[in-house]
C-alpha cells in the first residue's frame, strides 16, 4: 500500500517564506516564531555562502543583523550546531563549518545511501503525479540551457532530487535529508563556482544530461536501473567535487558502499 508523502518534504510547496529556496523543502523553513525566523535567516546566509566556510560568527553581530533578540539567535545557533553548519572551537569561538576533503567524503557517503533509499521508496510509494513530476522535471531545461541560466538549471537539479524524498513517504528519511541538504548546497556552489565550464552552455547541458538515466529508470519503474543510476550520478558528483578541491580526480571511489540492488 502506498504511504502518504511526508509533511516535511512537501511544506515547500505550500510556503514561500524563503523564495529563492522554494525549489527544495530542505532549504525552506516556515519562520513563524522568533527562533525559527532567526534560524531561517542565519541558515540561509550560511547555505548561500554569504557567511563563508570557516568564517567566525559573532552572536552580537547576528543579533544586530537579524534584528532579533539574544534568545532567538542563541536557539537558532544551537539548531545550526546540530546540523553541523556551525562549529565551536576552543579558543576560537563559533564559526561556520569549514568544508574540507574529509567533510565532503563523509557527507557524500551518507548522501549516497540516503539517495538510494529515497529512490527505492519513491518507486514503491509515489503516486502518478509524483512520478510524472520526476519524469518531466527537466522539460524546461533546454530553454534554460540555451539562455545560459545557470541558477535556474542549478535549482532544477536540487528540485529533482527533492522530488524523490517528497514521494518516498518516509518522514524520518526526509528529516535526515533536511539535516544534510544545506551541506550539499554549499558544496555544489563551491564546486560550480570553481569550474569555468560549469556555467557554460556545454556545462549546463552536461548537468542536465547527468540525470537522464534516473529519469528513464523512473519512467520504466525499474528499481535496479534507478539504483545503478543514482550510484553513478552521486559518485560522479563526488569525483567532480574532489577534483575541484584537490585538482586531482579520484582514481576510484570503490571504498564507498555501492553494492547495487540485485548484486551479491
Amino acid at each position: 500500500m502506498k504511504r502518504a508523502s511526508s509533511r516535511a518534504a512537501n511544506d515547500v510547496y505550500d510556503s514561500g517564506d524563503v523564495e529563492e529556496f522554494s525549489f527544495h523543502p530542505g532549504l525552506t523553513l516556515a519562520a513563524g516564531t522568533q527562533s525559527s525566523k532567526a534560524y531561517a535567516l542565519i541558515r540561509r546566509r550560511i547555505v548561500k555562502l554569504e557567511l563563508a566556510p570557516g568564517a567566525p560568527l559573532s552572536e552580537r553581530e547576528l543579533i544586530e543583523e537579524t534584528g532579533l533578540g539574544r534568545t532567538p539567535v542563541r536557539e537558532a545557533l544551537l539548531r545550526l550546531a546540530v546540523e553541523r553548519l556551525i562549529v565551536s572551537n576552543p579558543g576560537k569561538g563559533l564559526q561556520v563549518a569549514p568544508i574540507g576533503l574529509e567533510e565532503v567524503r563523509d557527507i557524500y557517503e551518507v548522501r549516497l545511501q540516503e539517495d538510494r533509499l529515497a529512490g527505492r521508496l519513491f518507486l514503491q510509494n509515489a503516486d502518478a503525479a509524483q512520478l510524472d513530476a520526476v519524469v518531466t522535471c527537466f522539460d524546461a531545461a533546454d530553454a534554460l540551457v540555451a539562455a545560459g541560466d545557470f541558477q535556474s538549471v542549478f535549482n532544477l537539479d536540487f528540485r529533482f532530487h527533492a522530488l524523490f524524498y517528497a514521494g518516498a513517504g518516509n518522514s524520518v528519511l526526509s528529516s535526515n535529508h533536511h539535516l544534510l541538504v544545506g551541506h550539499y548546497y554549499r558544496i555544489a556552489q563551491i564546486s560550480a563556482g570553481r569550474r569555468r565550464e560549469a556555467k557554460t552552455v556545454a556545462g549546463l547541458r552536461a548537468l542536465v544530461d547527468s540525470h537522464e538515466a534516473m529519469v528513464e529508470a523512473v519512467r520504466h519503474r525499474d528499481a535496479g536501473a534507478l539504483d545503478k543510476a543514482i550510484v553513478e550520478h552521486t559518485t560522479g558528483s563526488l569525483a567532480g567535487v574532489i577534483e575541484v578541491l584537490t585538482g586531482l580526480r579520484m582514481a576510484a571511489i570503490s571504498d564507498l558502499n555501492v553494492n547495487l540492488i540485485g548484486e551479491s
